[in-house]
């Protein structure tokens, strides 16, 4: 997984609103759902950009948050999963 390329499918949005409002949210453009993401889940889902691998993803989450590396790693590989398996994000090229 970490060599694969994933980007967020084409009926989601990501958007932010100002930080005070505390406006992290997911739109699924098809049915109406609105997810509402904290900060991490936010620039995680931001940073799967359809250009980076995963494990490039990773490495800048090692360096950008200040938590165990290896928790990080699982972590996110989880949430790459989950986001996966609900087609919130889908390979590149796939």
């Amino acid at each position: 997984m970490k060599n694969q390329v994933y980007c967020l499918a084409s009926d989601y949005v990501l958007h932010s609103l100002d930080e005070s409002v505390s406006g992290y949210h997911l739109f699924n453009l098809t049915d109406g759902k609105i997810f509402k993401l904290n900060k991490v889940a936010y620039s995680m889902l931001e940073a799967i950009d359809g250009e980076r691998a995963i494990g490039e993803i990773i490495s800048g989450l090692k360096i950008k948050y200040d938590a165990n590396p290896d928790e990080i790693e699982t972590d996110f590989l989880s949430l790459v999963q989950k986001w996966a398996d609900s087609k919130i994000i889908i390979e590149k090229g796939g």
